[in-house]
């Protein structure tokens, strides 16, 4: 081994990471063919969060040394924090082959089944690795994490205190017990490991969410959705989208379903925002969390507005709609009362025309208001008016039935039996007149049905 390599590994093992990754690009430029160099410097450069670097370097490494197991354990943790887990199982799985029981490469191929929610089997390769050496902390870390997913909260915890009391200074067991403390709802007790874990490496990521999460803990609306979250996430991809799936079916459950989920969007950025007022929270918040918060709050902002204008909107609708049909009929009525029968006409059939351009469009609300106001004030109407107004609020109240301002139940009962009374009492002539009209056509045609004596 020469100078440069040996210093190299001798920083690495004391994570002095940039050091080592300087000894080791030395040792590189004396022998680039040293297949342990690439694969240490692969090392330190993924402790340093240099993926792709790293990445590089293992992937040198591997084409030098295709058989070292190190190697690919190496490159199976750079896959695991680049979130590529199939490839990160593929390489452990290799390294396995080689080396079957150490307890490393067991406790890393126990973390990749965690990042893909197999919780079993998580344990079974966890357990495995603290067979061989019951004290080692990573293998005891993945167990609890796993248990805790499997709902063996008690036995997760006490793993985890064997752990700490073993390796007090571990950031990593610090973060698995507040993340378990947190689900309890114990968030003083969380907060404060994390806190320490941040003091061991101010650089873990897992940690600073965690304690974000703690944070916004604090409100009991917040940790009973994050519970939620986990308790999907705890499902399993597979299962997780099949419930979801079942539930989005049931039409009852899917209108639930997709306000929960936007509920629990919205929530995380709209306490996160709040996160930012809060001192600590302000010190934690990377720079790119922030900007991707402002995102996300204007985002929420706009989808408040739009559901508050689509809600006020129906009930703006409405009012207009009332007023503008009791002022048009009453118009129509004053001509009618001077006997300006050529103004009433148009005032009436532009009335009329109103009410079926909202009737084909399914505007049901609007349009039970405008029949609403001629059956109040009650303007003077021919018999095919009429006629095509009970068949108009005949259709209203059988195809509105999913509008809760316009379907009153027994309504329907009722406009069938004033059309009957209305049918009965007019001439055969005239219903035969007012059955031509191209009005009353469209309005047995909206029904489905050919004459109005068949109902």
């Amino acid at each position: 081994m020469n100078t440069h390599l040996d210093r190299g590994a001798t920083l690495l093992s004391h994570n002095l990471y940039g050091e080592a990754e300087k000894e080791l690009r030395l040792a590189l430029s004396q022998n680039p063919d040293s297949a342990l160099a690439h694969h240490l410097l692969a090392s330190a450069l993924s402790l340093q969060g240099k993926l792709d670097e790293a990445l590089k370097e293992g992937e040198a490494a591997l084409a030098l040394a295709p058989e070292d197991d190190q190697v690919y354990y190496v490159l199976a943790g750079i896959h695991l924090h680049r979130e590529n887990l199939g490839k990160a199982q593929s390489c452990i799985e290799q390294a396995l082959r080689f080396c079957n029981d150490d307890p490393d490469y067991l406790s890393l191929a126990a973390m990749i089944q965690i990042g893909k929610n197999n919780w079993q089997r998580a344990r079974e390769l966890a357990e495995t690795g603290l067979a061989v050496e019951s004290e080692h902390i990573l293998c005891i870390n993945a167990r609890a994490y796993a248990l805790a997913r499997l709902s063996q909260v008690e036995l997760a915890r006490q793993d985890l205190e064997r752990a700490l009391a073993l390796e007090p200074n571990n950031d990593f067991t610090h973060t698995n017990m507040a993340l378990l403390l947190i689900k309890g709802g114990e968030i003083d007790k969380a907060a404060s490991h994390l806190q320490e874990a941040l003091r061991l490496d101010p650089n873990s990521e897992m940690a600073q969410q965690a304690l974000l999460d703690a944070i916004k803990s604090r409100s009991p609306i917040y940790h009973k959705m994050l519970l939620f979250t986990h308790w999907l996430t705890e499902m399993g991809g597979k299962k997780r989208v099949v419930f979801i799936l079942i539930l989005l079916l049931i039409p009852a459950l899917r209108s639930l379903v997709l306000l929960t989920l936007l509920l629990i969007w919205s929530a995380n950025h709209l306490f996160t925002f709040l996160l930012r007022m809060d001192p600590l929270g302000k010190r934690i918040l990377t720079e790119q969390q922030k900007r991707d918060n402002t995102k996300g709050v204007v985002v929420v902002f706009l989808l408040l507005a739009f559901f508050a204008f689509i809600f006020l909107g129906k009930s703006t609708s409405r009012y207009i709609a009332e007023e503008s049909s009791d002022q048009l009929v009453k118009q129509i009525k004053e001509a009618q009362i001077n006997q300006n029968q050529e103004r009433a006409s148009k005032l009436l059939e532009r009335y009329l025309k109103k009410l079926r351009g909202f009737l084909e469009r399914k505007r049901f609300s609007v349009a039970e208001v405008m029949l609403t106001s001629l059956d109040e004030q009650k303007p003077g109407l021919s018999k095919d008016q009429q006629l095509e107004l009970y068949l108009n609020r005949l259709y209203l109240y059988r195809n509105g039935a999913q509008d809760k301002q316009t379907f009153h139940q027994g309504k329907e009962i009722m406009v069938l039996t004033e059309l009957r009374l209305f049918l009965k009492e007019t001439s055969p002539a005239d219903l035969a007149a007012a059955l031509k009209t191209p009005a009353v056509q469209a309005a047995l045609q909206r029904l489905k049905i050919q004459d109005p004596r068949t109902l």
